[in-house]
C-alpha cells in the first residue's frame, strides 16, 4: 500500500481516528471533548492497533 495507512485528526471539538484502505477512509474511533479515562484508553487501543497493523 503506498501512502498512509491511517490518520488521526484532532481539533476543539475531539479527535477521530481513521483507516485508509482503496482511497476510502473508515473511522475507526472518535474521543470527544468530555471524554472520560476508558474512553481514551480505547482511543489509544485503537491508534496503537493501526499502528500493529500498519508495520505487517
Amino acid at each position: 500500500m503506498m501512502g498512509l495507512p491511517s490518520f488521526v485528526v484532532a481539533a476543539p471539538e475531539g479527535m477521530w481516528a481513521y483507516s485508509l484502505s482503496a482511497a476510502k477512509e473508515k473511522l475507526e474511533a472518535e474521543l470527544p471533548p468530555n471524554h472520560d479515562k476508558a474512553d481514551e484508553e480505547k482511543f489509544r487501543n485503537t491508534i496503537v492497533g493501526l499502528q500493529k497493523k500498519a508495520a505487517r
